[in-house]
């Protein structure tokens, strides 16, 4: 087996959504809507590889066209409602471990989020070396009445909830990264086995 040193991207994209069928490769501003996370990570040139972690042929030949790699489908196991990001992204590891990679850094994108840029990769992978943080996620802007407006419509205009989903918004739009401190916890000690 060659041992290949490489930078990994793997972007999750199950086809069996429910509340919007076909999300995936549904027409986001001319382009499906997995298009976008891969053209992010491409023009990042942090990655060597691109991969789509699916179970759909569909999602997998649109993937294929914007220019990732579809090396394997995802089992049944990893594609229903209750499987998590974590154990996907796991797989794909074990995949390309099997495959005879050597992995330096791992990135998960969603297929979902089409508004992630080049730069949002790099700072976070920026942050990741500074060796003070464990992940690092991108997180933007948006105004709060989405989630008081939603609240609303629950439970009535002025409670105690509603001012705390405002609070909370304002302190997540308050900082374009989240990083979080490095830890010895469980989930540490499960990335480092990856």
């Amino acid at each position: 087996m060659l041992s290949i040193t490489s930078n990994l991207c793997v972007i999750p994209a199950r086809g069996g959504s429910n509340r919007i069928p076909c999300k995936n490769i549904r027409d986001f501003c001319g382009k499906p809507m997995i298009a976008w996370p891969i053209i992010a990570a491409q023009e990042s040139g942090l990655f060597d590889h691109i991969i789509v972690s699916t179970d759909d042929d569909e999602i997998a030949a649109v993937a294929e066209a914007q220019g990732a790699e579809v090396p394997f489908r995802r089992p049944a196991e990893l594609s229903d409602d209750h499987a998590g990001t974590t154990a996907v992204i796991a797989h794909a590891v074990r995949w390309v471990q099997g495959a005879g990679w050597t992995l330096d850094a791992v990135c998960c994108l969603y297929a979902t989020a089409p508004f992630v840029r080049a730069a949002d990769i790099r700072a976070c992978l920026e942050q990741l070396q500074t060796g003070q943080w464990a992940y690092c996620f991108t997180a933007t802007r948006f105004a709060s009445p989405i989630l008081v407006r939603r609240h609303q419509r629950h439970a009535g205009a002025k409670t105690r909830r509603a001012r705390r989903l405002r609070r909370g918004t304002a302190r997540l739009a308050a900082s374009t990264f989240a990083p979080r401190r490095r830890t010895p916890g469980p989930l540490t000690r499960c990335h480092r086995r990856l």
